[in-house]
């Protein structure tokens, strides 16, 4: 099936009890909230991968080729994991991922610097899990959050739900494997997945989460 775009969005959460002891594995009173963030997918006619990140505002952008070697080059799903992810983030040494983008996050930004590198690793490591390594056509993904981000209000989770669902999609439209009645909802086992892939990117934007925003959001 061709799809030309779709959206995806996932809830912020309250901790209503518990919200610093279940770090520590302590029980927790938790729920989603009406806020919500958004991801909107296009397909585009021209040869390249652009990332709008609305909220901060920031966008990036890779030509196709170069999101392509990017895929070849680094496999996050295999040999580059979250905590070593977040080391290199975390490095003088700059943006690990700078040769593939033309525009670079600012250096006094970790806003920036912390969406476009989380976007680009769950990207590779959910294309490479899904078992893609190439694409053909170029797309854009668009993030936006009518939550303020940094309030505790779990939007850097709704930003990996997002993130994970929208590349997990992704995927299924490269491989021809995206069926029109396909719901998200109705498919305990990628939500499941969804969700652990979130909770990755909650490890490169906290190190040490309780799992319990990704689990919510999801």
């Amino acid at each position: 099936m061709s799809v030309a775009g779709f959206e995806v969005s996932a809830p912020g959460k309250v901790i209503l009890h518990g919200e610093h002891s279940v770090v520590y594995g302590k029980p927790a009173i938790a729920g989603p909230i009406g806020l919500r963030t958004y991801l909107t997918y296009k397909r585009l006619q021209t040869p390249e991968v652009i990332l709008d990140f609305a909220s901060i505002p920031f966008n990036s952008s890779l030509s196709l080729e170069s999101f392509n070697a990017f895929l070849t080059q680094f496999d996050c799903h295999s040999n580059l994991q979250p905590l070593e992810f977040l080391e290199k983030m975390r490095s003088a040494e700059g943006f690990p991922f700078a040769s593939f983008v033309t525009r670079h996050p600012a250096q006094d930004s970790i806003k920036e610097k912390f969406s476009l590198g989380t976007a680009l690793y769950l990207l590779n490591r959910i294309l490479r899990s899904e078992g893609v390594e190439s694409l053909e056509s170029g797309f854009q993904l668009t993030l936006k959050s009518v939550m303020s981000i940094g309030a505790g209000l779990g939007s850097s989770a709704g930003y990996g739900v997002c993130v994970s669902a929208g590349a997990f999609l992704l995927s299924k439209i490269i491989k021809g494997e995206l069926e029109a009645n396909f719901s998200l909802q109705n498919s305990p086992e990628v939500l499941e997945k969804i969700s652990k892939w979130a909770f990755d990117s909650e490890i490169v934007m906290h190190e040490r989460p309780s799992g319990i925003d990704n689990t919510i959001c999801t």
